[in-house]
């Protein structure tokens, strides 16, 4: 069933993983990256007002690993702690632009292939954590770049919260900051929006079973 098809409802505020608990007791499952970004592109203009300028708008779940983040992982999923299990996970799989689509929309973004700090909307959508978050193997994050744009964040992007030395599970999200008049969007870890005004609290996208 395609995305377009589905039902799909926003769910919050709260805490995300008690968001996607609620979100199973109705008979919908969290919305994985490439899902969220797709469905915030076709609805900016409605969730930056309702979501992203105030809280946060999750994107999806990931593991922490320290050589890079492992988007979208499914439940039950064992990742190698030792770096030879590690190696044989990626040796077989085919790197696209320093990123490694692995299973079921699972997705391994090392550290490298990534900027982290302020940057340009250009910068961003090329590098790999926005290309792994919309599931784009190309040049760049298209749907990103829309949501990015300069005119809509003339001060840039804000990645932070991404720390090799960090493990096990963990979210990312996005909101809209202020800075004297020229927003930024902030794209960052639930460890660094647990230390913030919202701690750690906003919404996600449920889609209905199938």
């Amino acid at each position: 069933m395609a995305i377009a098809e589905a039902e799909i409802r926003l769910f919050g505020s709260g805490d995300y993983f008690k968001l996607v608990e609620n979100m199973r007791r109705e008979g919908f499952r969290s919305a994985n990256s490439s899902e969220s970004v797709y469905e915030l592109a076709e609805d900016f203009d409605n969730l930056r007002k309702t979501v992203l300028d105030s809280d946060l708008f999750f994107l999806c779940e990931i593991i922490m690993h320290e050589q890079g983040i492992f988007l979208n992982p499914p439940d039950g999923e064992n990742f190698p702690n030792d770096e030879e299990s590690f190696a044989s996970l990626l040796s077989d799989e085919e790197s696209f632009g320093g990123i490694y689509p692995l299973h079921e929309g699972l997705i391994f973004v090392p550290y490298r292939s990534f900027k982290t700090g302020q940057q340009n909307s250009e910068d961003f959508v090329r590098g790999g954590l926005a290309r792994g978050l919309e599931g784009a193997f190309g040049v760049k994050a298209e749907r990103l770049s829309i949501i990015s744009d300069a005119g809509e964040y003339p001060a840039g992007i804000n990645i932070q919260g991404f720390c090799p030395s960090s493990r096990g599970r963990d979210f990312i999200a996005m909101s809209s900051f202020n800075n004297f008049g020229r927003p930024w969007l902030n794209i960052n870890t639930g460890r660094w929006w647990a230390h913030t005004y919202q701690k750690g609290r906003g919404y996600a996208l449920g889609i209905a079973d199938s």
